[in-house]
Parts: C-alpha cells; structure tokens; sequence
C-alpha cells in the first residue's frame, strides 16, 4: 500500500494490512521522510523532484531535498515526479538509486524502448558506482 500525507497512519494502515505487509509513503522534505520512516514505512517515495504535469499542484521540491536523503534514510526511497532520460543523471548524482516514472514511459513513442532506456542507465550507473 502507499499512504499519501492526508491518508490514514502508516501505523493504522499495518493494524488494518498486517505486519508482513509493504507500506510506503509520499514524502516532499527530509522532515517528512524521517517521520516516515520512524513511523515504520518500508520504503519511501520522495518528491516531485521536478515539476511533473500530472501533478501539477504540487511544487517541485528540487535536487537538494532528494540528496539530504542519502546518508539520513536507511529505508529503500524512490525519486518521483517529472524524471525523465534527460534529467535522470542528475537524480542519480544525488545518491538516489531509484526511481519511480510515468510520464516519460507512458508518453512516449515506444514505451517499451523508454522502459528499456531507464533500465540501461540505471544498471550501468550501478556498475559505475560500485567499481
């Protein structure tokens, strides 16, 4: 399941899901995602990092925010909002490993080959990290 920040406790929805269940959270700061995590979300999904049109009232909480995650949150976090091929180094460049899309994927041309073009970058980016 994944809570939103006007949807119902995270300590609510695992009395009502069980234990074994993965909840994760919308965060838009690092307060937020520190809150979540003490509140025992499995994983995090942290932005929207740039403006995304399908969410377009939310305001863009920007590189910086993602990047005061990496040595802050132990829990998995996911990088979302207006991320595309083209702007995907930079996300990577913060620490963040993963990512969460849409848009780029859904609307382009040959969404497989979108999906493909992700998938290329981020393993490679994980090669390149790990060497």
């Amino acid at each position: 399941m994944h809570l939103g920040q006007t949807d119902t406790s995270i300590k609510e929805a695992r009395r009502i899901l069980g234990k074994n269940k993965i909840i994760g959270k919308s965060c838009h700061s690092l307060a937020q995602a520190i809150k979540a995590e003490k509140e025992g979300a499995d994983y995090l999904g942290i932005g929207p990092v740039f403006p995304s049109p399908l969410k377009p009232d939310l305001k863009a909480i920007g590189l910086r925010t993602v990047a005061s995650l990496k040595d802050k949150i132990k829990i998995p976090y996911y990088a979302i909002g207006g991320i595309d091929l083209f702007n995907l180094d930079q996300v990577l460049k913060t620490g963040c490993r993963k990512v969460a899309v849409c848009r780029s994927v859904l609307k382009a041309k040959n969404p497989r080959k979108a999906m493909q073009n992700f998938k290329t970058k981020l393993n490679r980016n994980d090669a390149i990290r790990i060497r």
